[in-house]
C-alpha cells in the first residue's frame, strides 16, 4: 500500500486533533468518518492541485471546523444546562420535602403535637411533592437502566399516593368529620410503596454504577426506611405500646434519607451518569 505524502499525514493529524472542539459524544459518533472523509479529500485535493490546494483546503476546513464546533457546543450547553437545571432543582425540592418531614416529626413527637391539621398537610403534602420531583431527578440521570426505571416509578408511584393520601385525610376529617383510616393507611402505603421503590433502584444502581458517586447512598437510604416501616407497621397491626417510637424512627429514616439523596441530586456530576449504562 502506498503511503500518503507527510502533507497529507500530518493534516490528517492536525484534523483529528482539532476534533477536540466538538462534544465528546459528537466526536464518538462522527469523529472516525469525518477524519476518513477529510484524508480522501486531501488525497484528491493533492492530486488535482498539489500543495497549494491543500492549503486552500484547509482555510475552508478550518472556518467548517470553528463555526460548526460551535454550533454543536452550544446545542450541548443549552441541553446539558436544562438537565442541570431540573436535576439541581429537583436535588434541592427532594432536600427540602426530607427536612419538612423531620420538622413535622419535630413537632408531633418532641413536641406533643403542636401542628395543626392545616399544618399537617402542608408539610407532608409538600413533603411527598419534593421527593417526587426528586425521583424524578434521578429519573433524568438512569434513563437507559430499566430495572432503575421500574424502582423509580414505584418510588415516584408511591410519593404521590403519600401526598393524595393526607389531602384525603384533610378532606374527611377536618372538613366532613369522618374517621378515615383507609386516607391513613393510603400515606403510609404510599411512603412504603416509595421505599420500596428506592430499594430496587438502589441495587440497580449498586450493581450497574449508574451514579457518578455515592452509588450504594439509595440502597442503603432505602433498605434502612423500609426496614423501620416494616417493624413500625407490624406494631400498629398488633397495636404494641411501642408503636410510635418506630414510626417516629421510620418517619427520621424516611426524612433523613431524602436530605442525603437530594444532595446526591444537587452535588453530583450529572453529565457522568448519563451514558454510564449506554456505554456499558
Amino acid at each position: 500500500m502506498r503511503r500518503d505524502d507527510p502533507a497529507i499525514t500530518w493534516s490528517t493529524r492536525l484534523f483529528r486533533m482539532l476534533l477536540i472542539l466538538y462534544p465528546g459524544s459528537f466526536r464518538r459518533d462522527y469523529g472516525r468518518e469525518m477524519t476518513l472523509v477529510f484524508r480522501d479529500t486531501c488525497r484528491q485535493t493533492q492530486h488535482r492541485q498539489g500543495a497549494l490546494g491543500i492549503l486552500e483546503l484547509w482555510l475552508t476546513t478550518l472556518l467548517d471546523l470553528f463555526s460548526t464546533a460551535l454550533v454543536e457546543r452550544l446545542a450541548e450547553v443549552r441541553h446539558m444546562s436544562s438537565i442541570a437545571l431540573f436535576t439541581r432543582i429537583s436535588g434541592l425540592l427532594a432536600t427540602v420535602g426530607g427536612l419538612l418531614l423531620l420538622i413535622m416529626v419535630y413537632g408531633e413527637f418532641v413536641l406533643d403535637g403542636i401542628w395543626q391539621p392545616v399544618g399537617y398537610l402542608i408539610l407532608m403534602t409538600v413533603y411527598g411533592l419534593g421527593i417526587a420531583i426528586g425521583v424524578a431527578g434521578f429519573y433524568v440521570l438512569v434513563q437507559y437502566d430499566s430495572s432503575g426505571r421500574v424502582g423509580l416509578g414505584l418510588a415516584f408511584l408511591g410519593a404521590v399516593t403519600l401526598s393524595a393520601g393526607w389531602i384525603l385525610m384533610f378532606l374527611f376529617e377536618i372538613l366532613f368529620e369522618s374517621e378515615t383510616w383507609w386516607t391513613i393507611w393510603m400515606w403510609m402505603v404510599g411512603m412504603a410503596l416509595s421505599e420500596l421503590g428506592l430499594v430496587i433502584f438502589g441495587w440497580s444502581a449498586f450493581k450497574h454504577r449508574l451514579l457518578p458517586r455515592w452509588n450504594s447512598l439509595p440502597l442503603a437510604a432505602g433498605g434502612l426506611a423500609l426496614a423501620i416501616a416494616l417493624a413500625a407497621i407490624t406494631n400498629l397491626l398488633f397495636g404494641s405500646e411501642h408503636n410510635r417510637i418506630y414510626v417516629a424512627l421510620w418517619l427520621v429514616a424516611n426524612g433523613l434519607g431524602w436530605v442525603a439523596l437530594g444532595a446526591l441530586l444537587m452535588l453530583g456530576d450529572r453529565r457522568a451518569a448519563y451514558h454510564t449504562v449506554a456505554a456499558a
